[in-house]
């Protein structure tokens, strides 16, 4: 939508142009391009972004940020059973940013824990600096100013655009083609899928975008499934790998998806199945925090059936080694035999 406005295009050209940018420097130079451009990136997003702001707050079109003139600051639920509503929505921001995966595929590639702590905490204090702009810009006066902002706009989608395409290409590779379809793919190969998923993640990314009225509708519903499937698995594979594997992870993913599309998604216009408490049938909304319990749900089922199935592994490595002990057992028994004959003697049997 920025190429648009500022080139005057079609938003359908704008996103396959933005597409196939992102494409071709992501094909050229995988992680490292993604890199280096986001550094350039942030410089236009901080230039940009905070030289528009005082552009905008002297503007005749902008609003006033003085609370008794506009609500921008929001009010608090009046119905108690809202309540759940926010609360769960404020877990679901909170915890569910954590298990993106263009976070912390850039967490796993540093150098040192100490490098990644230093990046999180880091990338935590940036988006707050940087979110200020964004909540004071209202409307900007000057065309030169609204091209630099909308710049700086373009330079954060794209940076969220090659990291996206890169990391789901990546999860792919290594845990759909790798894990599930080829075990024992090879360096090479794996880097020629990489590349091949690379241009179709990007055109079904592109026709989802083209397609589809509402991104933050999409960014939301995003956030909210990483929240319930994602968050336990990564929180428990990550403090308590010991206690987690592939079975449970499996049952604890679809366990998820279940109970939360069940709960019902105006975005895919899906009504509700479970009706929890507190269900408002006026308006068909769910007033229970059901996000955060079927978020709760996936981890503990996630530790159950990684326990149970160790259980059942566990004997089962039991019975076999007490079988072949037995029958080593009964083996060395059977080498020395002595039969009942009159001229027999001891008599070794060779097995």
């Amino acid at each position: 939508s920025t190429l648009s406005v500022i080139l005057d295009l079609p938003d359908a050209i704008s996103i396959v142009v933005s597409a196939s940018i992102a494409v071709l420097y992501t094909l050229v130079g995988g992680l490292y391009s993604v890199a280096y451009t986001d550094v350039v990136q942030l410089f236009c997003i901080a230039i940009g972004l905070w030289l528009a702001v005082p552009f905008s707050l002297h503007s005749e079109y902008s609003g006033s940020l003085n609370p008794n003139t506009t609500n921008w600051l929001g009010e608090p639920p009046n119905n108690p059973y809202e309540w759940g509503t926010w609360w769960d929505y404020a877990f679901l921001l909170i915890c569910g940013g954590i298990p993106w995966q263009v976070y912390f595929q850039r967490v796993l590639s540093a150098k040192t824990g100490r490098q990644a702590q230093i990046l999180s905490y880091g990338a935590a204090i940036g988006c707050f600096v940087m979110a200020i702009p964004a909540v004071l810009i209202g409307a900007i006066a000057k065309t030169w100013v609204a091209f630099i902002g909308l710049g700086a706009v373009s330079a954060a989608v794209m940076s969220s655009a090659d990291s996206s395409v890169l990391s789901a290409s990546s999860m792919f590779t290594h845990n759909v083609y790798k894990g599930v379809i080829r075990p024992h793919a090879s360096i090479r190969e794996m880097n020629i899928v990489l590349r091949l998923a690379i241009p179709v993640i990007t055109a079904v990314a592109c026709a989802i975008a083209i397609f589809t009225t509402s991104i933050y509708a999409l960014f939301y519903l995003c956030g909210d499934l990483v929240y319930v499937m994602l968050f336990p698995q990564l929180t428990l594979a990550v403090h308590c790998p010991n206690h987690v594997n592939r079975p449970g992870s499996i049952v604890a993913f679809v366990v998820g998806f279940l109970l939360r599309i069940l709960g019902g998604e105006p975005v895919l216009q899906l009504p509700a199945v479970i009706k929890y408490p507190w269900y408002d049938y006026e308006n068909e909304t769910q007033n229970f925090p059901f996000r955060t319990l079927s978020m709760l749900v996936t981890m503990i089922a996630l530790l159950l059936v990684s326990r149970f199935t160790r259980t059942c592994h566990g004997r089962q490595q039991n019975l076999t080694i007490t079988t072949a002990r037995t029958q080593y057992i009964s083996c060395q028994d059977l080498r020395q035999l002595r039969p009942t004959g009159k001229n027999s003697g001891w008599k070794t049997v060779e097995f």
